[in-house]
C-alpha cells in the first residue's frame, strides 16, 4: 500500500538521515509553520495545523528504527498515494474556495488544479495568485511560487498576507535576506499581527542573530501580552539559548563540564516556563531539568587518563602502606595512607559534570 505522504521530502531531508538530521529539520520546519497557526486566514491556520500534525508523525515514525523500516519498505515498493485532483462536488464550482478546501487538507495537487482555474474565473487577482504560490509551494515547484507570490504582491502592494506569503516561499528556498524583507514589511502594514513578528525572530534566530531575536521578543512581550504563539515562540528562543551555553556541543548534543554552565542554563529554564504553553516544549524542557539534574549528582571519576593512571591513583594509599612497611616506618605510612586515601576520595566523588569534564572520549565523540 502507498505511504499517504513522503516524509523525508517533508523534513527536506535525504532519505539516509541520521537520528540528529531528522529532529533539526523537525524543529526548523516546525518552527517555519507554528507562525502560520495564528493566520487570519481559515485555510492557511487549517494547512498549517495540517503540516504540524503531518511533521509530528513524520519525526515519530523516522526516529523509531521498526517503525521506519516498514514505512522505507513501503515508500520504496509501493511509491506515495497520489492525490485525486479532479473537483469535488457538482454544478457550478466555487474554484477559490475548492483551492482553500484543498490547501487547508495538505492537499496540493487539487489546490494546484482548483487555483489555476480561479485565475481563469476571477482574473488577475492577489487571492488567486496567493492561492497559486500556496499550492506550488506545497507540490515543491518553489521558483514558480516564488513568481506567483511576487504576483500577489504587485497586485496587493499593502496586503501584508501577500507579503507574508512571498516570505515564506523565499525562506524555504533559503533566501534568507529577502524573507526578513518580506517579513518586516508584513510587519510595517500591520503591527497588530503577532505571527510577523514571530516570522522575522525565527529568521534571525536561524542566522546567527539570536541574541538579535530574542531582544525583538522580549520587547514585544507587554504589547502581546497573554498571546499563546508569542508565548511559546519567545519560549523557544530561550531553550536554543540555553541549550547553546554548554562549550562541548555539536548537532543538538551537549554535555555540561562546569557549574557556571548549570548556573547560566537554570534561570533560562525557568523563564521559559513561564511563558511556554507548548506540551511539546514542557516535556523538552523536563528533559532538560533532569539532565542538568542528573549532571550535579556526585560519581566516582579518578582524575587521569588512561587505566594504569586511575590505578595508580587508586591504590596510592596500599603504595604507600607496602613502602612505608618496607622501610620500618609502618606507623608513619599508616597515617599517610589515610590522608592519601581522603585526597583520593575527595578528588574522585566529584558531581557529574567534573565527570564529564575528564572524559576526553566522550567530549571528543559529541564534538565530532
Amino acid at each position: 500500500m502507498a505511504v499517504k505522504v513522503d516524509y523525508y521530502a517533508l523534513l527536506d531531508i535525504p532519505r539516509d538521515a541520521d537520528e540528529d538530521q531528522i529532529t533539526a529539520a523537525y524543529k526548523g520546519k516546525s518552527r517555519e509553520w507554528r507562525k502560520v497557526t495564528n493566520s487570519p486566514d481559515l485555510s492557511r491556520r487549517q494547512e498549517a495545523e495540517t503540516w504540524m500534525a503531518r511533521l509530528k508523525e513524520a519525526h515519530q515514525i523516522l526516529k523509531d528504527p521498526a517503525q521506519r523500516q516498514a514505512y522505507d519498505r513501503e515508500l520504496t515498493t509501493q511509491g506515495v498515494q497520489q492525490e485525486d485532483s479532479s473537483p469535488r462536488g457538482d454544478g457550478a464550482i466555487d474554484w477559490v474556495e475548492e483551492a482553500r478546501g484543498a490547501l487547508s487538507r495538505g492537499d496540493y495537487h487539487s489546490a494546484a488544479y482548483a487555483a489555476r482555474e480561479a485565475t481563469h474565473t476571477i482574473g488577475n487577482s492577489a487571492d488567486s495568485w496567493m492561492l497559486r504560490a500556496r499550492a506550488s509551494s506545497g507540490l515543491g515547484q518553489d521558483r514558480d511560487a516564488l513568481y506567483e507570490a511576487r504576483q500577489a504582491t504587485q497586485i496587493a502592494a499593502n496586503d501584508p498576507e501577500a507579503y507574508f506569503q512571498l516570505g515564506m516561499v523565499q525562506e524555504k528556498l533559503r533566501d534568507f535576506g529577502d524573507a526578513l524583507t518580506s517579513y518586516e514589511t508584513c510587519m510595517r502594514l500591520d503591527q497588530s499581527a503577532p505571527q510577523y513578528l514571530v516570522a522575522v525572530a525565527n529568521i534571525m534566530s536561524n542566522n546567527g542573530q539570536l541574541a538579535h531575536a530574542l531582544s525583538l521578543m522580549k520587547s514585544s512581550l507587554e504589547r502581546f501580552a497573554g498571546n499563546q504563539l508569542v508565548g511559546d515562540y519567545y519560549a523557544l528562543l530561550l531553550v536554543q539559548q540555553a541549550e547553546a551555553i554548554p562549550s562541548v556541543n555539536s548537532r543538538g548534543r551537549y554535555m555540561i563540564t562546569n557549574e557556571a554552565e548549570i548556573q547560566t542554563m537554570r534561570p533560562l529554564i525557568a523563564e521559559a516556563r513561564h511563558y511556554n504553553s507548548d506540551q511539546e516544549t514542557t516535556k523538552h524542557l523536563d528533559g532538560i531539568d533532569v539532565f542538568l539534574n542528573r549532571a550535579e549528582e556526585r560519581t566516582f571519576s579518578v582524575p587521569a587518563d588512561g587505566l594504569l593512571g586511575q590505578a595508580a591513583i587508586l591504590f596510592s594509599p596500599l603504595i604507600i602502606l607496602i613502602v612505608a612497611g618496607m622501610i620500618g616506618i609502618l606507623w608513619l605510612g599508616f597515617l599517610v595512607a589515610i590522608a592519601a586515601g581522603f585526597v583520593v576520595y575527595k578528588v574522585s566523588w566529584v558531581p557529574r559534570y567534573k565527570s564529564n569534564d575528564r572524559d576526553t572520549l566522550a567530549k571528543a565523540a559529541i564534538s565530532y
